[in-house]
């Protein structure tokens, strides 16, 4: 048997009698039992169209011996049963039940994502999922959904928008930061064009100093950066020989220790670059040269922004951004 942890949400209707509908339709699914269900919590509408009713949102614990896609099937046809149209991208709707985690897997289809791609950072599905599987592991990231929700609540207020280098991440971060009038953190110094210890030592420097937590301003006001220590430690790494390296690894995790972390890393493609092009090599450092500071694979919830233009990043970003609160 398969533990799968389901987000439901409504925000057309009688939301209440829908959602309860949808949870009895669950318990009557074939080779499947309802171990747990949540509260109703309600919550503003992000992304989308304007003007729509707010979501009452709960979350649901499944034991099944159904495959990921044939449970994908099932949820589909409730949701059909009950009406839901998809009509636009975000858009309101009777009834949606997400897929968030079927016990570990990790699966990229055009049909479907595990685990679910915005599960991460979204507060209004975080809450009621930590209400009844606090201890169930997302395996990309390497965290709990309980430690995942913690990070909302207690992380500072700062999102950390990457690139690749001479990408145009950095003015699609500070589009995000005038957006929603957040402070903007511009790198300090830019990642050495001729790598030396001192060089990535001077970069990193200048870095940490935006970022220290003793002098991080006491208001929650969002703070949007273009940088992370994270990213200067994959620069590093990228650019430095072997026996170089240990030059930087003692201030690097001196800096760490000592600097506030992001709640959200993005990442986001050039607009330029064909889809598909990415620098996989950048990206895999990323995630995996990480496990050593950081004892996981991820140092937190990771969005990547696919090629566009840079409008459509934006959106993604902010809409992102406003799951968190």
């Amino acid at each position: 048997m398969a533990s799968c942890l389901l987000g439901i949400g409504s925000n057309l209707g009688d939301r209440a009698a829908l959602v309860e509908r949808a949870l009895s339709a669950l318990a009557e699914l074939p080779r499947a039992t309802l171990v747990a269900r949540s509260h109703l919590h309600e919550t503003a509408p992000v992304g989308g169209p304007a003007a729509q009713q707010t979501f009452l949102n709960a979350a649901a614990l499944l034991d099944t011996e159904l495959t990921p896609f044939a449970l994908l099937d099932q949820l589909q046809r409730i949701e059909q049963e009950l009406g839901r149209i998809r009509a636009e991208r975000w858009g309101a709707r009777t009834i949606d039940l997400d897929l968030l985690l079927y016990d570990e897997f990790e699966i990229a289809s055009t049909r479907l994502t595990l685990p679910h791609p915005r599960l991460a950072w979204r507060r209004f599905a975080l809450a009621p999922a930590a209400e009844i599987a606090p201890e169930m592991w997302h395996p990309v990231i390497q965290w709990t959904v309980g430690q995942l929700l913690a990070n909302l609540d207690r992380t500072e207020t700062y999102v950390a928008i990457l690139g690749l280098p001479g990408g145009a991440s950095s003015k699609v971060a500070e589009d995000v930061a005038r957006q929603l009038q957040a402070r903007f953190l511009r790198a300090a110094t830019n990642d050495p064009a001729s790598p030396s210890p001192a060089s990535h030592l001077k970069s990193l420097s200048g870095r940490r100093k935006l970022l220290e937590r003793d002098t991080w301003p006491p208001d929650d006001r969002l703070s949007i950066g273009d940088f992370s220590l994270a990213e200067s430690w994959i620069a590093a790494h990228l650019s430095l020989p072997a026996d170089e390296l240990p030059q930087v690894v003692a201030p690097w995790e001196a800096a760490i220790a000592e600097t506030v972390s992001p709640k959200l890393y993005v990442f986001v493609d050039d607009p330029g670059r064909p889809s598909g092009n990415l620098d996989l090599q950048w990206l895999e450092r990323f995630r995996d040269e990480l496990v050593v500071p950081h004892g996981r694979p991820w140092p937190g919830p990771l969005l990547i922004v696919q090629p566009g233009g840079r409008e459509g990043q934006v959106a993604e970003i902010v809409t992102a951004i406003e799951s968190m609160q």
